[in-house]
This record gives structure tokens, C-alpha cells and sequence, in this order.
């Protein structure tokens, strides 16, 4: 059992609109790139069993977080809490886009690398990532495959502009997932995602805390000041649905504070009548049995 995972990082062959798909039996990224760049090796297709899911990092991921990520969704690494652990027997297969990493608390930093993610999400995540998804759906029609996204963070970026750049895309995914969401609140009205929600063939399940820090403050901050937010708008991962808005049914908002306060990501605040702020909320869906389960119930 291993991890089959579609690169389009520079140092893997990638660009934009090219990927290469690399496997590992451990988690742990292959030190060579065997395979010719956007090449779908039957070892791939031939392996997966339904349902499909394909799981998308959010920014500021190295290679190995990335590998970790979706190594441990699948069941790979024991030791993780994984969609396996919850009844799910079908495939997992990441998608890595090109992100940069910095462990620090610096702002200008973090800006920096904010700045180069949303930059590559926009022109190599986003292509690629929809060449890839659009490689492997047709080489899987023709069989009962159901395919469900799985986007974390400003994967949803990448995932929601892929499916707006071809809305045709979204009548082969039956499920999309998006946890922690890094889109503006509004992207779910967008004109361009309207066809590919009706497309879809299953529900939008869209899950959000109010404590996601990382999403009220550093999201917030960096879009503002590139220049791709206005003051006073919010991520739909921190806010989740605008009220008094009518939406497709398809989409399901779910809020996550309590069951990420089972991880210990957060906490409920009497005095307050508030969920606690917390830095630790935004990547505590990876650890999170119920959040975990909830998909492998929706996905099988």
C-alpha cells in the first residue's frame, strides 16, 4: 500500500499546465522523477478502487508535509487518523502544487511566502491541477469510479478556479470538500462557480470555525494588502455562508469549532459566548477523528 500523489512543482518537472505523477509506498517523496511529465502510468489508474478521493494541500507546504498529508488520509502512515479508520476502502491520490515554507512568526516573511503561494496557485496550481483532473476522469469513465475533491485551505483556490476554468469538470466529481477554506465568502456566489455547482453530482460540503485565527488575521491581512481582498470581506473558512442568502442545496456548511475542540484546537468561551481564536485551529481537520469520519461517511 503506498501513495500515488500528481506533481506540478519545478523540481518534479512541473509547470504550469504539467505534472508528474510520482509514487510512494511510505509517505516519504521519491528522490528521482521516473515518469514523463502529465504521463498517467496504468499502475495508477489500474489500482484505484471506489470511491476516489484526491486531496489538495493549502499553502505553506513543503514536499514532505504535503507527502505526510495525504499519506496519512490514506492510511499509510498507521499512526495517523485516516479516512481507512472510518470505513473508507477506496483510493487516495494527493495533488502537490508549488508552495513555499517558513517556520516563523515574522510577518514580512510570511507575507512573502503568502504572496508566492496565492502567485503559484494562480498560474501553475490551478492549470495544472485541472489538466491533471481532467487526465484522470477521462481515463477512468467507463468505470463505476466516484470521484470526490478534497481541498484544504488555498487548495480550495486552486480547486475552485480549475473547476470555474472548465465548469465541465465539476459533472465528473461527484463530492467536493472543502475544510478551512482560503476563498472569499463571496466565491461561493461567484457567476463562474454557479455552473459547477449545478454540475456537480453529489454536494459541496463546505466546512468552517469561527476560531480559525490563521483565517481571521494572516489570510485576511495578506489579501488585503495584495490587493485581492477590500477591507470588511472575510474567508469562507472562518465565516462560513453569508446569512439571508439563498444557496443551492447542494451545498452543506458545516461548523467545525466543536469537534476541533475535541483536538484541542480550541475552546468555548462563556463569558464571550464565543469559540477562542486559535492558531492552531486551521490545520487541526488533519487530526481530527469526527471531521475525518464526516467525510468517510459523505464519500462512501
Amino acid at each position: 500500500m503506498g501513495i500515488y500523489v500528481g506533481s506540478s512543482r519545478p523540481e518534479r518537472d512541473g509547470a504550469p499546465n504539467k505534472w508528474t505523477v510520482l509514487y510512494s509506498p511510505n509517505g516519504t517523496p521519491p528522490t528521482d522523477t521516473p515518469l514523463d511529465p502529465n504521463y498517467l502510468p496504468s499502475s495508477l489508474i489500474n489500482s484505484i478502487t471506489d470511491p476516489l478521493v484526491i486531496v489538495v494541500h493549502g499553502y505553506n507546504n513543503r514536499e514532505q508535509d504535503a507527502f505526510d498529508a495525504y499519506a496519512g488520509v490514506a492510511g499509510v502512515l498507521p499512526k495517523h487518523v485516516s479516512l481507512t479508520k472510518y470505513g473508507f476502502s477506496g483510493t487516495v491520490i494527493g495533488y502537490d502544487w508549488p508552495t513555499n515554507y517558513a517556520s516563523t512568526i515574522n510577518l514580512n516573511v510570511l507575507l512573502k511566502v503568502y504572496a508566492h503561494d496565492l502567485d503559484q496557485a494562480k498560474t501553475n496550481g490551478s492549470p495544472s491541477f485541472s489538466l491533471f483532473l481532467d487526465r484522470l476522469t477521462n481515463a477512468l469513465s467507463g468505470k463505476s469510479i466516484r470521484v470526490t475533491v478534497m481541498a484544504h485551505s488555498m487548495g480550495n483556490f486552486v480547486v475552485t478556479r480549475a473547476l470555474m476554468g472548465n465548469s465541465s469538470l465539476a459533472s465528473r466529481i461527484t463530492n467536493l470538500v472543502s475544510f478551512a477554506p482560503d476563498i472569499l465568502q463571496t466565491d461561493v456566489e461567484h457567476p463562474q462557480m454557479q455552473p459547477v455547482i449545478q454540475n456537480l453530482m453529489g454536494q459541496w460540503y463546505i466546512y468552517w470555525a469561527q476560531a480559525d485565527m490563521i483565517l481571521m488575521t494572516a489570510s485576511n491581512w495578506a489579501n488585503i494588502l495584495l490587493g485581492t481582498e477590500t477591507y470588511g470581506q472575510e474567508r469562507l473558512g472562518q465565516v462560513g455562508l453569508r446569512p439571508n442568502v439563498t444557496y443551492s442545496k447542494k451545498i452543506v456548511a458545516v461548523q467545525t469549532d466543536e469537534m476541533l475542540s475535541e483536538v484541542g484546537a480550541t475552546s468555548y468561551d462563556d463569558t464571550l459566548n464565543r469559540w477562542r481564536s486559535s492558531m492552531l485551529v486551521h490545520c487541526a481537520y488533519w487530526r481530527s477523528p469526527e471531521f475525518l469520519q464526516g467525510v468517510a461517511d459523505n464519500v462512501t
